[in-house]
């Protein structure tokens, strides 16, 4: 959460894949993985064109999670599943399995999962911040201690807020 002068002035962190894109990217994969399977049945066809294919789909979903704010690169879980899924896929004998969709699926139930930590977290340093106010504490100070994830309510730091009011 980036830091500003008056957390009530704040814009709330957004959800970057929805339920919508979610499902889509999901049955995507699904319908990746079958192709895949599919190719893979072919003996001398699958051999050839199964890691090839593996790297095209990796890409496509890498650009497209990009394309939704999601950097799978700043994520040390981000990095393992999606690397994961690309070895696994790139398998001549694996890649008949539905990995692609099982790595997407868990990519999205990931990043679900930090938007709303981030959102719920938001609303709680939000509704601080006005409740703090409502006391009378200082709110560019408060700002501080809630945006670096302290509890600016702590009866120690109350009596520091009071002062700065």
């Amino acid at each position: 959460m980036a830091q500003s002068s008056n957390i009530e002035n704040m814009s709330p962190p957004i959800e970057r894949i929805d339920r919508s894109t979610g499902l889509l990217m999901i049955v995507t994969a699904f319908l990746l993985d079958t192709i895949q399977a599919a190719l893979a049945l072919m003996p001398i066809v699958g051999i050839l064109l199964g890691p090839l294919m593996s790297f095209i789909i990796w890409l496509t979903f890498f650009i497209w999670l990009k394309l939704h704010g999601v950097t799978v690169g700043d994520n040390i879980k981000r990095i393992g599943i999606m690397l994961a899924g690309f070895v696994f896929e790139s398998i001549a004998i694996l890649d008949v399995l539905p990995i692609w969709t099982a790595t997407i699926l868990i990519m999205v139930v990931l990043v679900r999962r930090e938007d709303k930590k981030k959102i719920k977290d938001f609303i709680k340093a939000k509704q601080s911040a006005v409740d703090s106010r409502k006391m009378g504490y200082n709110i560019n100070t408060l700002t501080k201690y809630v945006v670096a994830g302290k509890n600016a309510n702590d009866n120690s730091r109350a009596q520091e807020f009071k002062e700065a009011a």
